[in-house]
C-alpha cells in the first residue's frame, strides 16, 4: 500500500470533499472541478468498494470504476460528454494518489463524446463461458449463484439488462411461444414493454432452462427470496466483481447486451442475404466500414445504408429502445 502524506480516506462525506479539495487544488483545475471530483470519488466508492486512495494498487479498481460509467452511458443514465469528464477528474485522482501508471483514456473504453467510435465492447466469449462455469460451480453448494448463472445466461440470449434478467417473472413466462415478452413487471426501462423473438435454439432452451429453475426453487423471478432488487444487484455486482479480480479480467453486465446486439446484427444481415459483421464487431470506423462492406456485398451506398437503417432499428426495438442512433453505442 502507497503511504500519503496527506487526505486519501473516503470513509464518510467530510473526508471525500477534504480529499476533493486537496485534488482540485493540487491539479489547478478552478472552482468547479471539486464537485466532479467528490461524484468521482463517491462512484468509485460504491462500485468498487474502494475507501483509500492508498489502496489503489491494481488496475482493477480503475477497470470497474470505468466500467460502471460504461454501463450508466449504455443505460441512458449518464450522456457520453459527462462520463468524459469523469475521466477526467479520475485521472487527476490517480495523479494525486501517485499511480499516473493506472491512468486511462475515455477513448480506451469506447467513451466519447460522440459515442461513436469503433470500440467492441462486448465481453469476450471465453471469459464469459468461464465465469458461466465458475458460477455453475459455486451453484452446488450456493443456489444464490445458479440464479446468477441464468441471468447471465438471459443476457447473453435475449440482450437484456442486467436488472431485468434479475426481476424478470421467468415462472410465468412463455417458452413456446416463439418470443419473449417483456413488461413493466419485469424492470424494464420506463416500464416499457418489448417482444424479442426467439430465433434460435439455444434461446428457447435458455428460457426454458431459467423458468425451470426459478420453479423448483419457488421463485416467481430470479431474485432469491429475502433480497431486493437493489439488495440483489449489489450481490450480483459483487460477484462478477470477485472473479474479475480472481481472474484479472474485465467482464461487466453490459457486455452481454453488446454481444446480443452484434449477434442479432448479423442474423438480420443474413435474412437479406448478406453475411455482415457491424463496425464495431470489426474495429472499423463507421466511413472504413462502408467502404468495405460495398466490395463485400456489392451493394451502392444508398441501398446499404437503407438496408443497415432497417436492421438497426429491429436491433434497437429488440434492446428496449426506439431510436436507430442509440445502436452506436453497440454497433458502432
Amino acid at each position: 500500500m502507497i503511504k500519503l502524506n496527506k487526505p486519501a480516506k473516503l470513509t464518510n462525506r467530510n473526508k471525500v470533499k477534504c480529499v476533493a479539495r486537496r485534488i482540485s487544488s493540487e491539479s489547478r483545475r478552478g472552482t468547479e472541478k471539486p464537485k466532479i471530483i467528490v461524484t468521482t470519488l463517491n462512484e468509485m466508492h460504491r462500485s468498487t468498494g474502494l475507501t483509500n486512495l492508498c489502496k489503489i494498487e491494481e488496475k482493477e479498481h480503475v477497470r470497474e470504476y470505468v466500467n460502471f460509467l460504461v454501463n450508466r452511458v449504455d443505460n441512458e443514465e449518464l450522456d457520453p460528454g459527462t462520463a468524459t469528464n469523469r475521466i477526467s477528474a479520475l485521472n487527476s485522482i490517480l495523479a494525486y494518489a501517485e499511480r499516473n501508471d493506472l491512468r486511462v483514456s475515455a477513448k480506451e473504453y469506447g467513451l466519447s463524446r460522440e459515442q461513436t467510435d469503433a470500440i467492441n465492447k462486448a465481453n469476450d466469449r471465453t471469459q464469459a463461458a468461464e465465469y458461466l462455469s465458475w458460477l455453475q460451480d459455486k451453484g452446488k453448494d450456493d443456489p444464490r449463484y445458479m440464479n446468477l448463472y441464468h441471468s447471465r445466461v438471459l443476457q447473453a440470449a435475449f440482450g437484456l439488462r442486467a436488472r431485468e434478467s434479475y426481476a424478470i417473472k421467468i415462472a410465468s413466462k412463455d417458452t413456446t411461444g416463439g418470443k419473449l415478452i417483456l413488461g413493466r413487471p419485469d424492470c424494464t426501462k420506463n416500464s416499457r414493454p418489448r417482444e424479442v423473438e426467439i430465433t434460435k435454439e439455444s434461446q428457447g432452451q435458455a428460457l426454458a432452462s431459467a423458468k425451470a429453475w426459478g420453479i423448483s426453487q419457488g421463485q416467481r423471478s430470479l431474485i432469491p427470496e429475502g433480497y431486493t432488487l437493489k439488495q440483489w444487484m449489489d450481490f450480483a455486482n459483487n460477484t462478477l466483481r470477485r472473479f474479475n479480480r480472481e481472474t484479472g479480467y474485465g467482464l461487466n453486465n453490459h457486455g452481454e447486451r453488446h454481444h446480443y446486439a452484434h449477434e442479432r446484427y448479423k442474423e438480420l444481415w443474413q435474412e437479406k442475404g448478406h453475411d455482415v459483421k457491424c463496425p464495431a464487431e470489426m474495429g472499423m470506423e463507421r466511413e472504413d466500414w462502408l467502404e468495405h462492406m460495398k466490395l463485400e456485398t456489392g451493394l451502392g451506398q444508398k441501398d446499404l445504408l437503407a438496408l443497415e437503417k432497417q436492421v438497426r432499428l429491429a436491433v434497437s426495438e429488440d434492446l428496449g429502445h426506439s431510436r436507430v442512433s442509440i445502436t452506436k453505442t453497440y454497433l458502432g
